[in-house]
């Protein structure tokens, strides 16, 4: 079982489609498949019903997926700590500011944050997105 197998089962299970599923991880389709049919021989279980359109996952899929989902978000957190430790800094920020003072704040507030933090990305919305 490896991490990717479980992050495509939880694709799999939001999406409840192979091909959206396999689109929204940067995989072909059969690539997922194929991972989700080891995963399930290995566990010796079966995790979807697809005799229902759209499929849904069987009790014991319901299960495993939940635990699936704890288990890749603790393996996230393996980064997140690494990133600590290391002093790296990451994360979103979301900044709203009125359109008449967005001129002078967003400028003061980069320069001051920014300017700390080598290693960013910045991106601005005029949307309120």
């Amino acid at each position: 079982m490896t991490i990717q197998q479980l992050e495509y089962l939880i694709a799999v299970d939001k999406h409840r489609h192979f091909g959206q599923a396999a689109e929204s991880c940067f995989v072909t389709q059969p690539t997922l498949s194929a991972q989700l049919s080891k995963l399930a021989r290995e566990l010796e279980v079966i995790l979807f019903d697809r005799s229902k359109m759209p499929f849904i996952p069987t009790e014991i899929g319901v299960q495993i997926i939940a635990q699936a989902k704890r288990v890749v978000s603790e393996s996230k957190g393996i980064y997140e700590l690494v990133a600590q430790l290391k002093g790296d800094i990451s994360g979103t920020i979301k900044l709203g500011i009125i359109p008449t003072l967005a001129p002078l704040l967003i400028t003061f507030v980069c320069e001051r944050f920014f300017g700390k933090i080598p290693q960013r990305e910045a991106r601005s919305t005029g949307d309120g997105h």
